[in-house]
């Protein structure tokens, strides 16, 4: 055959290549500056193309040259944005990062040998670079120029026509490519295979790129679309409703098996430990039940912006904190409500409406529970732990105590001996304080005997039990006292994934604790339940577990941004998690076995490239001679406009050269090349004598 892995295919198309591939990162860079006036990423684009198309030789393809690629762009991008002022632009994400970093990524394979993978590569940078661009189109503060800052269909309308562009600069390339390797029109049937190469290369640059600024529209289809194939495998059976409408002390929840309280149930961002994220709230007992009487009122959620799938409910006219918590719902609980703090504001999510009570719990209706959601909290101490619901003075139903145990309740409150002369806020602590210090903590589930009531029970006979019989204990004494109170379930989130501010609440974290009302502070949170007790979310894991709850909260947060409309945020979160896995990986606690197989890594490529080198040895100058003769000859047959077939072999050439050239001189150098590549040795004075006949020829 006339090309095969010993003859190296002559580097005829890469300045064409180049040329069409300059011209989408012009487009891009021309783009993005008319958006944001910066002109320095378009000048350093512009002059570095220029160098590109001038340059004789290009880089071999190696792992080495993309490692030195991926790094110069890297350090570029960072410098052009220290140096431009690129970081004042208004983006909502880091954009003037990431497309400075497409481009220069896109400029180091302009000097990289033009083969196709080169063409994918490009092109997915200049993709890549018109999705962090796109993303940001529908926000007019993004825009510098105020001749586009109002006008979003003309914004719109210059996307589609770089998008275009680009798509008809890869179309002439594809034509370009097809013309020049086949001049002869009856043979172009011939190059089928590449026809659908570039083919299927422009259509997907083009429908990805059009859909990434509407990608909030276009994400719905698709989830709708792969829903049918997912329902199948998901585990959502298997998960379990905590905290229902009504809480019975009867009949609790056992979570003492470990492989039940290991179960993720929350996943959270956050700057700071959450603490305690509330969720039910209940203040009617009796007979060992507790129930909720606060009647629930709708709020809708308002979307402000019609570009975004994210709304917004505004609980209270105060203003929020700069600091958010998002929260994504993990598969193993199954929850119809909003785990918050207590003071919270403001609440983000993908929803009809939210649903609210006098308490402060939060219902969503129609909502997107895999989008998750976000809060924040009144601004001046955004993670306090004091409840601002209901803000007036509370009713009578948080006072009452059920007829039955109030006598034992007020008899209980004479032995505990509290002080009459200490204020009634000392009071609620010395209270608190003595049931965490003499009742001892038990989640073995409770036998109660017929007729009594489980508090009561609790505090006189078994004086030990879990955190519900804790807190119900501690409300009815405050309740006897005169003290408005109420309970209250959640979850205690202390535990870090491992992961800078990221957090993860699991089902053995469940927790129930007081509220209660402090003249002058509204509703405080009090813990009667014993300090050993309280969930910490430290449990002893397998290697496997804790990666899994990684990438299990990145996985969600990055879908939560996408459906969201935040896409180019979870393009950065994937591109850091990949960051911070490496990291983790070389230098956390498993950092003992990842380096040796490195360092066995890049010693057996080290021994295997010495290897390949020892074996060409003495033939590389050789080979290097014989690639200058290989361009040279094959320069000058197409100078001839004679069409070669891959399959002709060099015989095959001589022939055409004879019939359809009548050229025996050329005819004679082919022949001669020939025995240079089959012959018993490899004669480098010969080729060089070759080399110089061939010049003198062309």
């Amino acid at each position: 055959m006339l090309f095969t892995n010993s003859l190296p295919q002559p580097d005829h198309y890469s300045k064409l290549i180049t040329f069409y591939m300059s011209l989408m990162l012009l487009v891009s860079c021309y783009t993005f500056f008319l958006f944001t006036g910066h002109i320095l990423l378009l000048i350093i684009t512009l002059v570095a193309s220029l160098l590109a198309l001038l340059n004789k030789k290009t880089v071999r393809i190696s792992n080495r040259s993309i490692i030195y690629s991926f790094t110069i762009a890297m350090v570029a991008a960072f410098f052009t944005r220290e140096l431009s002022e690129l970081s004042s632009i208004p983006f909502f994400l880091p954009v003037d990062f990431l497309f400075p970093l497409y481009i220069y990524s896109g400029i180091c394979c302009l000097f990289l040998r033009q083969r196709f993978l080169t063409v994918c590569a490009l092109t997915a940078c200049v993709w890549m670079s018109n999705l962090a661009m796109g993303s940001a189109l529908n926000e007019p503060e993004n825009f510098s120029n105020p001749f586009f800052e109002q006008n979003l269909p003309l914004r719109h309308f210059l996307f589609i026509f770089t998008v275009t562009s680009q798509v008809i600069l890869l179309i002439l390339l594809m034509y370009r490519h097809m013309h020049e390797s086949s001049i002869d029109a009856k043979k172009k049937v011939n190059n089928k295979k590449w026809l659908i190469r570039w083919t299927s290369l422009t259509l997907v640059l083009g429908l990805t790129i059009f859909s990434s600024y509407r990608w909030p529209e276009v994400f719905p289809y698709l989830e709708k679309l792969i829903a049918p194939y997912t329902g199948k495998y998901s585990k959502r059976n298997n998960s379990r409703s905590f905290f229902p409408e009504q809480v019975s002390l009867n009949h609790t929840v056992d979570l003492k098996q470990e492989k039940e309280m290991k179960k993720p149930a929350l996943y959270i961002k956050s700057k700071i430990a959450p603490g305690y994220l509330r969720g039910r709230t209940y203040d009617t007992y009796k007979d060992g039940l507790w129930k909720n009487s606060e009647a629930f009122t709708r709020k809708p959620v308002e979307y402000l912006d019609e570009s975004l799938s994210i709304g917004q409910v505004n609980l209270s006219e105060k203003k929020s904190s700069a600091e958010q918590l998002h929260v994504f719902i993990a598969r193993n609980l199954v929850t119809d409500v909003l785990y918050t703090n207590g003071n919270v504001n403001r609440i983000d999510l993908i929803a009809e409406s939210i649903s609210t009570n006098g308490n402060g719990v939060y219902k969503a209706q129609v909502w997107d529970k895999s989008a998750g959601y976000s809060f924040s909290n009144v601004a001046g101490d955004p993670f306090k732990q004091e409840a601002a619901s209901p803000r007036g003075e509370p009713s009578k139903t948080y006072l009452e105590v059920p007829q039955n145990i109030q006598d034992s309740i007020q008899k209980f409150t004479t032995e505990i001996n509290v002080s009459s002369d200490l204020p009634t806020e000392r009071k609620m602590q010395f209270i608190t304080a003595w049931l965490r210090e003499n009742i001892d903590y038990s989640l073995e589930p409770q036998k109660f005997e017929y007729g009594v009531d489980p508090v009561i029970q609790f505090l006189t006979k078994t004086k030990r039990g879990h955190c519900e019989l804790f807190a119900s204990a501690n409300i009815m004494i405050f309740r006897q006292m005169g003290i408005p109170a109420r309970y209250v379930s959640g979850f205690v989130t202390f535990q870090n994934s491992g992961n800078k501010d990221d957090y993860i609440a699991h089902m053995g974290d469940a927790h129930a604790w007081v509220e209660a009302w402090v003249d002058g502070k509204g509703w405080v949170l009090f813990e009667p339940t014993p300090a050993s007790a309280i969930p910490t979310g430290q449990y002893e894991k397998w290697f496997l577990e804790v990666w899994k709850e990684k990438v299990s909260l990145i996985f969600a947060s990055v879908l939560s941004d996408l459906k969201r409309g935040y896409f180019a945020e979870a393009i950065w979160k994937v591109l850091g998690a990949i960051g911070q896995g490496l990291s983790n990986l070389f230098t956390g606690t498993n950092a003992w076995v990842s380096w040796p197989i490195l360092i066995l890594v890049i010693w057996t490529l080290y021994k295997r490239k010495n290897v390949q080198q020892t074996s060409k040895g003495k033939n590389s100058k050789f080979d290097q001679e014989l690639n200058k003769v290989q361009r040279l000859l094959f320069k000058y047959i197409r100078k001839k406009n004679l069409f070669i077939e891959e399959k002709d072999s060099l015989n095959d050439l001589s022939n055409k050269v004879m019939h359809d050239l009548q050229d025996p001189k050329l005819a004679l150098m082919i022949d001669e090349y020939s025995r240079v590549i089959y012959g018993p040795e490899k004669d480098y004075k010969r080729l060089i004598k070759l080399k110089v006949k061939i010049r003198q020829l062309a």
